[in-house]
């Protein structure tokens, strides 16, 4: 078996190498790219996903402050708060010495910790009105608070599974202090 190859074929055989060649590397190419695209889906659910947790700590500190919290509650804390409801009696339609003014808050952070489980950071300040019908300053309480909450992921979405919230600054304390100075 004698096999003559002519100009022809060589170069048709070289123009097929060169394209086998550019198909796998174009094949190979996509490959990366939908495994980049896959991570950077990824990426931005995470993102999406903490962003969903930063609005939802903003949520939390707002009907926490007015004690409105038990719908962004599951596990531990919903039952601490159930157990906190039954010591204290249910005061629906009482109304409170202080009144709620406004809050303030100076910072949240949050961070996923695992795929369904995430943990923010809160600094933010609440004003309360003893008496909201003068501007005297002994009558508004301004407290500093820190709030860490952990949150889980449950069918409904993210909700605080524990959390701990701190009092930094009680103004209270600072209109006491001067007091005592000016009696002594």
């Amino acid at each position: 078996m004698n096999i003559k190859l002519t100009k022809t074929s060589v170069i048709l055989l070289i123009i097929n190498l060169v394209l086998v060649i550019v198909c796998v590397n174009l094949y190979s190419n996509t490959n990366e790219l939908k495994n980049n695209i896959k991570t950077l889906e990824k990426e931005l659910e995470q993102e999406r996903e903490i962003s969903k947790i930063y609005s939802l700590t903003d949520e939390f500190i707002h009907s926490s402050s007015t004690a409105s919290h038990e719908d962004l509650l599951t596990g531990a804390a919903k039952e601490r708060f159930e157990e906190a409801k039954k010591e204290r009696g249910d005061h629906e339609g009482h109304t409170h010495q202080q009144v709620l003014d406004h809050v303030e808050i100076i910072h949240i952070s949050a961070v996923k910790t695992s795929s369904t489980t995430a943990k923010s950071h809160a600094i933010y300040k609440l004003f309360y009105n003893y008496n909201p019908e003068t501007d005297d300053i002994a009558t508004q309480r301004i407290l500093y608070i820190t709030l860490i909450a952990e949150w889980e992921k449950t069918k409904n979405g993210f909700k605080v599974n524990d959390y701990k919230i701190n009092l930094l600054k009680d103004s209270i304390d600072e209109y006491l202090k001067e007091l005592s100075k000016d009696s002594n």
